[in-house]
Formats: C-alpha cells, structure tokens, sequence
C-alpha cells in the first residue's frame, strides 16, 4: 500500500534524476579551468597514470619544469582539474592530490599567460 508522501518522493526524484548535475554552471564549487574543456572529451586527456607517475617520481623535488614533463601545458592543466573533480575514481592519496594542486597553481598559469 502506497501512501501520498512514497508517490510525491517518487516524482521528486524523477524530476531529479531527469536534471543534468554534471554542468558546473550551477554549482560555486567548479573550477573555471574545468569548463575549458567540453563534454566528452575526455578521451584528449594526459592519462590519469601519467600524473600518478610524475607526482611520485617529483616529490620533494623543488624547481620543477613541467614542460620538461608536460609539453602541452593546457592539456596538463585540464587533465590535472578532470582528475581532481573525480579523485574518489582515482588511486592518488590526498597529499598528491594537493600537489597536483599546486602544481596547476602559479607556474601553469604562469606558463600559460593567464
């Protein structure tokens, strides 16, 4: 036996599940740098165990080029905040989560001439 409040839940997570949440226009939390690249494109990204990789070969090292490692800086940029907006998927811990980070930061932008 259904009562009303099961049927009014049940059209309120329709209408839910009917939205799209995945755009960042509505949410404050988004990256800007994120909504440079388009849907589905993932596919143009640095692989997720390329960073892993550079983020455990350069630890603690100072004075990094990450043009040395990443020669389109853009796409490190884009690929750095894809995996940071789905780090619970990923296998980085939180500090090289927060070196990614920083490494986007200052000298990316820098690069880029932003």
């Amino acid at each position: 036996m259904k009562d009303k409040g099961d049927s009014k839940t049940g059209r309120l997570e329709d209408a839910i599940a009917g939205t799209d949440t995945s755009d960042c226009e509505s949410m404050s939390d988004c990256s800007s740098l994120s909504d440079t690249m388009p849907d589905g494109h993932e596919s143009n990204l640095y692989p997720p165990s390329m960073l892993s990789n550079f983020l455990r070969q350069t630890k603690g090292m100072k004075g990094l080029i990450l043009e040395k490692h990443f020669p389109d800086m853009l796409l490190f940029v884009q690929s750095a905040s894809h995996l940071i907006k789905h780090r619970a998927t990923s296998d980085l811990t939180n500090p090289e989560i927060f070196r990614l980070k920083k490494h986007m930061g200052k000298r990316a932008r820098k690069q880029l001439n932003i």
